[in-house]
Formats: structure tokens, sequence, C-alpha cells
């Protein structure tokens, strides 16, 4: 059972019924335009522009981002990298991050069906940005050990640095830069830890 078990459980918004990842996705944008609440919340803005001063530094020429939701951000890498490429699993989801982003090549699948492609692939920046967590250990450590990439921007919640660290770690990346992004949201406090890892083993 540990190979299988979640590093958290964040599917909130989804009924157990659903019997993919793909398929809570899809009911959860269908059912919920921005349902983080990219667009409106100014911890969220806060939090992608940091994301995006930190890959800047990287200058990318082609960069991958995994989990592009509905192109919030993806529109932002795109002012600053001619290649980007987007992955996302819900079809509902990129059709609209298409209309933000329409240069961007986008890629409907999950990321762990993708392996051929990342290995395939080579990108001067991948960004996997609050969604690691919502993989298994094993499917992320294969997601992030067949990237043909040479560095990685992560972004987690503070709860959830520490093991998604431990994995990014052991699938042979070192931490170059790290930092916390605080917030406050409906009388919260927020805080996500923005890091940048360099690719060091194949």
């Amino acid at each position: 059972m540990n190979s299988i078990k979640k590093l958290f459980i964040c599917f909130r918004y989804a009924p157990k019924k659903f019997k993919s990842r793909s398929e809570q996705f899809e009911k959860l944008f269908q059912r919920q335009t921005d349902p983080w609440n990219f667009q409106n919340s100014a911890w969220e803005k806060n939090r992608f522009n940091r994301v995006v001063e930190v890959a800047k530094m990287i200058r990318p020429k082609n960069l991958l981002e995994i989990g592009c939701a509905e192109g919030d951000l993806t529109k932002k890498l795109a002012s600053f990298c001619p290649n980007v490429t987007a992955v996302e699993i819900s079809p509902t989801a990129i059709a609209k991050a298409y209309q933000k982003a329409p240069g961007v090549c986008f890629i409907n699948a999950d990321a762990n069906s993708l392996g051929n492609f990342f290995s395939q692939n080579e990108f001067d920046l991948t960004l996997a940005t609050e969604i690691l967590y919502y993989l298994t250990k094993v499917d992320a450590k294969k997601i992030l050990s067949a990237l043909k990439t040479k560095y990685l921007l992560t972004s987690n919640f503070w709860t959830a640095s520490k093991p998604i660290g431990i994995l990014i770690e052991s699938a042979g990346y070192k931490l170059i830069k790290t930092e916390r992004v605080f917030g406050f949201e409906t009388f919260q406090l927020k805080i996500s830890k923005i890091s940048l890892w360099q690719k060091i083993s194949n």
C-alpha cells in the first residue's frame, strides 16, 4: 500500500465515485470555472508573479508546464519564453487555456502517460507548480525521472514541501534556490514554498 499512498489527499472537490484522475479533474472544471480562483485571488496572483520571476532567471528558450489548468500561469510564461509546451489532464480546462495562450503547444493528457514524450524532448525548464501532491509517490517520481530538463521549478503548500522535496531529490535533482511566499486569503495565512532545482542525473 505504501507505493500507492498519496502524499496528501487533495481531491476534496471530487466525489469518490469517479474512476480516474482524468475524470475527477474534468468534472471539476466542468462544474466550476477557475476553481482555485487564480484570476481574482491576490494571493494566487502574487504567487504566480514570484514563480514567473524565478523562471525568468533561467532565460529558457523552451519550457514545459505540467498541469496548466485554464492557462492563467501559462499566459505569463508565454510572454517571455518563445516555446512553451503545457500539459493538462482536463479537455475543458485546456480549451480555455488555448484561448488565453494560442501560441502554446498544449497536450491534453495525464502526465503519467507521457513518459516517452518526456524522455525524448529536452527542455530548459519544467514547471510543476501545486501539482505533485495530486500524484502518488510512484507516479511523481516516474515523471520527474523521465524528464529531460535542465531545471525544475516547483511551488507547493508549505506543509507539503518537505516530503515533496525528498521525492524530488530521490529523482535526481539538486536544490539551488528556495523562497517562501506569504499571504492571506479569507482571513487565513497561506504559505507556499517556491523551489528551483537542477537535474543532476538521468
